[in-house]
């Protein structure tokens, strides 16, 4: 089975990496517990999904947006 959706999530330390990073060009480091989180977070989203307790995005009306 394929999930065709894609969700975000902006968490305020991104944000606050963001603001200090010094070149607009070059993403921030992650640590491991940071991209642990991410994981975690995205697997939720994943089980709410089929679960039917959230509604996603298709990859096609994402990429309308733009």
């Amino acid at each position: 089975q394929q999930l065709n959706a894609i969700r975000f999530h902006e968490t305020e330390a991104d944000t606050e990496e963001e603001a200090t990073s010094e070149s607009e060009d070059e993403e921030p480091e992650q640590t491991k517990e940071q991209l642990l989180a991410k994981v975690a977070n995205a697997l939720n989203d994943v089980k709410l999904y089929r679960q039917g307790k959230l509604k996603l995005k298709s990859a096609r009306e994402f990429l309308d947006e733009l």
